[in-house]
């Protein structure tokens, strides 16, 4: 992130003028679909349900798709929160994602017979899928696959009206600003070639070193603060999530054979994660690089704050006036509060930015703005579920 602010991740898409007939009459929340990976875990529904009671209301039309593991055993039903009628909730699961811990004897059950059984059943004995904990990898890149076999036709991208036209993924603990982030689509698909592989967010250059055949190191968009994904990139990386699937159900326990170098790449310039591997895997397929949007943050804007106070310059101060979004709520109560407080009134009108981002502490400073709780007149939070 530092060294993105110092101008080291330039844009690289190709901003080419758009012919009028393939301009839907206006791109709405009925072209974006909305996507997380998640797991069997009480805080992360709760952090789910809360999106969907605040931000998520206000992008009628769009789809939700969550990808979850080939183990999970709750229902549908109870993975999917409870939504407007307008919101279409998509649940996919892994099939070769695990969640749940592998007991220490399921190391020495080696049996092929055993193995694909529990595949087959959604059991773990012989720890037969992959359990990446927070990188996700696998299970993002296969949600991606997913998602572009169900909304592109098996990866066909061909832009319409009716069509999905940007996939945007997020975290369970990020918050979107409906209002500003549609202004941003909205602008892109008036711009840019729509057969263009473009990945916009939050560009963050901390690789440690230069992948084999790039010439610099790579950047990628930050997971935690969401990114933006074209037809045509998604087209591209259905064929990375391809491979996966096509691995042999007894080598899910490592990365698959049909991938010989992409995790592996991935591990030796970076921390691993699932934003640096869908960054590299598209910059494999198409030499695209990250389009680099200011208005995505990785941390909430206290956090900034706090580490502004600590010397850290290396984020523009103030905040942007039309942030995209914010990262790292970890209670669902936070998150709401920040939604209704910091970001919207009851009316669901915008706050003035960047005034309103911080808790307001007795002299509005910075600095007495890091641990006070947000505070408004007017909160119109919807009870906990």
């Amino acid at each position: 992130e530092p060294d993105c602010a110092r101008g080291f991740a330039a844009p690289a898409a190709q901003c080419l003028r758009r012919t009028a007939p393939l301009l839907p009459a206006l791109l709405g929340w009925r072209n974006v679909v909305f996507a997380a990976a998640v797991f069997d875990d009480v805080q992360t529904a709760r952090l789910i349900q809360a999106a969907a009671d605040t931000w998520l209301q206000m992008t009628g039309g769009a789809d939700l798709f969550l990808a979850t593991d080939g183990d999970d055993a709750r229902p549908d039903e109870q993975i999917a929160p409870i939504t407007s009628d307008s919101t279409t909730v998509t649940i996919h699961r892994c099939p070769s994602c695990r969640g749940i811990r592998c007991p220490p004897s399921a190391a020495h059950q080696t049996s092929p017979a055993a193995r694909s059984t529990s595949s087959a059943f959604g059991r773990s004995p012989g720890c037969v899928r992959r359990r990446e904990g927070w990188l996700a990898r696998t299970k993002v890149l296969d949600m991606l696959g997913a998602m572009a076999e169900r909304y592109l036709g098996g990866g066909v991208a061909t832009p319409a009206p009716a069509a999905k036209l940007f996939f945007i993924k997020f975290d369970p603990d990020t918050i979107l600003l409906p209002h500003t982030l549609l202004r941003l689509l909205r602008e892109i698909h008036a711009s840019v070639d729509p057969l263009a592989p473009l990945l916009v967010g939050m560009a963050a250059c901390r690789a440690y070193a230069t992948p084999p055949g790039h010439t610099a190191p790579l950047c990628h968009a930050a997971g935690g603060a969401g990114y933006v994904i074209s037809p045509s990139a998604l087209h591209r990386l259905h064929s990375v999530a391809a491979a996966i699937r096509s691995a042999e159900p007894a080598a899910a326990a490592g990365p698959p054979s049909a991938l010989p170098g992409l995790f592996s790449a991935v591990d030796n310039v970076s921390y691993g994660g699932e934003d640096v591997t869908v960054a590299l895997a598209l910059k494999k397929a198409t030499g695209a690089s990250v389009v680099s949007c200011g208005s995505f943050y990785q941390h909430n804007p206290a956090k900034y704050a706090r580490m502004r106070d600590k010397g850290e310059r290396w984020v523009r101060w103030p905040l942007s006036r039309s942030p995209v979004s914010f990262h790292k709520f970890k209670r669902p109560d936070e998150l709401r509060a920040f939604f209704s407080c910091a970001l919207y009134d009851r009316r669901g009108r915008p706050r003035p930015f960047p005034r309103s981002l911080l808790p307001q502490g007795p002299d509005n400073a910075s600095s007495a703005a890091s641990a006070a709780p947000y505070r408004c007149a007017d909160p119109w939070q919807t009870p906990p579920r």
